[in-house]
């Protein structure tokens, strides 16, 4: 799929629009050792975008009561009102597993996500201030992060790829580009 991805990158150059916007895929190597296995180039400064959501929607919070008993809640670290992730997921669990209730799981689980819009605010927008202080750093992060964002996710349609979730995107923390991985699901194989 890298393979695929340079000559994309390739196609974009050559047009004078695409390159003017400084669109393309951010691309690592790979080295193929059989057709299940291979070394993967290491991609510094980056993570997974769900590692930094995550911190963000939680924040441990310790109270110490009478002294000796110590309270350790979860809150978010930008809208503390927030109901944490994990009880969220515990939610959207028992809702799969409760089969005797006669209303439709899609609907069950719709329901419920319209419940989380309302209690979980986006945070994204945090990770850009935090890490660029400078008004400049932190608009060509953001144009990098929109650019990168809106070809990949053309790219990846375009080609079929699926598996796409916040685990399967790395974010660069200094560009702000996000980087596709594991990229077995393809061509909607």
């Amino acid at each position: 799929m890298e393979q695929v991805f340079s000559l994309v990158n390739g196609i974009l150059h050559r047009d004078r629009e695409t390159r003017r916007r400084l669109l393309n895929v951010r691309e690592y190597k790979v080295i193929p050792l059989a057709s299940q296995a291979g070394v993967l180039e290491f991609v510094e400064n980056t993570h997974a975008i769900r590692d930094w959501l995550v911190k963000a929607h939680q924040k441990l919070v310790c109270f110490i009561v009478r002294a000796a008993i110590t309270v350790v809640t979860l809150t978010s670290r930008y809208h503390p009102g927030e109901k944490p992730c994990h009880r969220l997921s515990i939610e959207i669990t028992k809702i799969r597993k409760d089969t005797d209730n006669p209303r439709p799981l899609r609907d069950r689980l719709i329901q419920n996500w319209a419940m989380i819009e309302k209690d979980v605010k986006p945070v994204m927008r945090h990770f850009f201030t935090e890490k660029h202080k400078t008004p400049n750093s932190w608009f060509a992060t953001r144009l990098d992060y929109s650019r990168s964002v809106a070809t990949s996710s053309i790219v990846g349609h375009i080609l079929g790829l699926g598996d796409r979730h916040i685990s399967n995107i790395l974010i660069d923390n200094v560009t702000g580009e996000v980087i596709p991985i594991d990229l077995g699901i393809a061509f909607d194989q």
